[in-house]
């Protein structure tokens, strides 16, 4: 097992994790990963601007209260949901998780300062089979958790 494999086979879940750990460039108090949630509820609740050619147009659906119809679109975007059962999971799978594993996730796929021996010499004391054994079992129980997570 080496790192191109884990990149390979859990090449979403490392994505995912990117974009929980890392910043947002447009507001870096929001983890990228937050940001993409507030801007699709923003797209979502003001999708016509001034600029925007549909912006004119009337509709004959009954008007509902604002805060009925912001639920209901909320609910039902598959965009928005994948975003919030991705950031569900992993704060879940943070909770449950030794540190010392999550900083070997964050060093050698989210920030790409070490390689998986380093990485594991460092934090856990452990070799790079072992190492690799642990990570690949902790992004299998991330893929676990995603899956139930979803409704």
């Amino acid at each position: 097992m080496n790192k191109s494999f884990l990149t390979k086979e859990f090449g979403t879940e490392i994505l995912w994790l990117k974009r929980y750990f890392k910043r947002s460039y447009s507001n870096p108090q929001n983890s990228q990963l937050e940001q993409m949630i507030i801007d699709r509820k923003q797209e979502l609740f003001y999708p016509c601007q001034d600029s925007d050619i549909n912006s004119g147009f009337k509709t004959n659906k009954r008007s509902t209260p604002e805060a009925l119809k912001r639920l209901e679109l909320e609910e039902q975007d598959s965009l928005l949901k994948i975003y919030q059962t991705w950031l569900t999971a992993i704060e879940k799978h943070l909770k449950t998780s030794d540190t010392n594993v999550v900083k070997v996730v964050r060093e050698v796929f989210v920030n790409k300062y070490m390689n998986v021996d380093g990485a594991g010499r460092k934090y856990l004391n452990y070799g790079k089979t072992r190492t690799y054994e642990i990570v690949y079992q902790w992004l299998q129980e991330l893929n676990i958790i995603f899956f139930n997570e979803r409704k």
